[in-house]
């Protein structure tokens, strides 16, 4: 199917031989911008030029891959769930702050995530006095949420585990996983700035099969490996051993 088209700045792509695509009453045809030197899709009859990834087809595309990537980053963290309950693994998991502002025995559980992150689960409801209409005493409970989450200065309480779950994640996917992976990307491109025990770590986390801390070497009655070692693993990381 042949398109009316001309533009000065413009020429159809594959060198005139592009063929248009019909989509939701629209025509789109693939064009080579002389000016941009990039393609675009120019729409019919919108007369208008749009970038590639803004073709209808591929934005869904795209969103529907965004979407299966996400469920996949919450299921990877949700997976790093751990629910604590003696005193003693809170303590050794570095979670003693989750214990901040309670007596012995109100916190029931901590539930423990990937980065460090955690939730509180207390146990039996705040007890207080309250005064009788005879003027005596009695105790009362309050009824408060047993899931707490506290972030930065804000804190949250919810029934249920499920709700602050998910505000957790994405506290996490944008404050600890971007950070993550910018301490990635830098280690992938200039390992000479980080330190042997901070390279080996690394290449642990990235071959679980393979012993490069130097517990693991000595396990294996093998040498801790030196940094040159280490900043070669990790360049040959990059480029794919090449």
């Amino acid at each position: 199917m042949a398109v009316d088209f001309y533009h000065k700045d413009y020429e159809i792509g594959c060198g005139g031989t592009e063929t248009p695509i019909q989509y939701e009453g629209k025509t789109y045809l693939y064009v080579w911008s002389k000016i941009d030197k990039r393609h675009f899709y120019y729409v019919k009859p919108d007369d208008l030029f749009i970038e590639d990834n803004e073709a209808p087809w591929i934005a869904r595309e795209n969103m529907a891959k965004t979407e299966r990537e996400q469920r996949q980053l919450k299921a990877k963290f949700l997976a790093s769930h751990k629910r604590l309950t003696n005193y003693y693994d809170i303590i050794e998991g570095g979670h003693e702050c989750a214990l901040d502002g309670y007596t012995l025995g109100q916190v029931a559980a901590v539930h423990t995530y990937d980065g460090g992150l955690y939730i509180t689960e207390r146990g039996e409801p705040d007890k207080v006095q309250a005064l009788t209409r005879g003027g005596g005493k009695s105790w009362a409970y309050l009824a408060t949420a047993p899931f707490e989450l506290t972030l930065c200065r804000d804190s949250w309480n919810a029934p249920t585990l499920d709700e602050l779950e998910s505000k957790l994640f994405e506290f996490w996917k944008s404050e600890v996983r971007s950070e993550d992976e910018k301490t990635y990307a830098d280690m992938m491109m200039s390992p000479e700035k980080y330190s042997r025990e901070e390279l080996t770590q690394f290449l642990q986390d990235n071959d679980r099969n393979g012993c490069y801390t130097d517990e693991l070497a000595e396990s294996e009655g093998a040498n801790p490996m030196t940094k040159k070692e280490c900043m070669k693993l990790v360049s040959e990381m990059l480029t794919g051993g090449e």
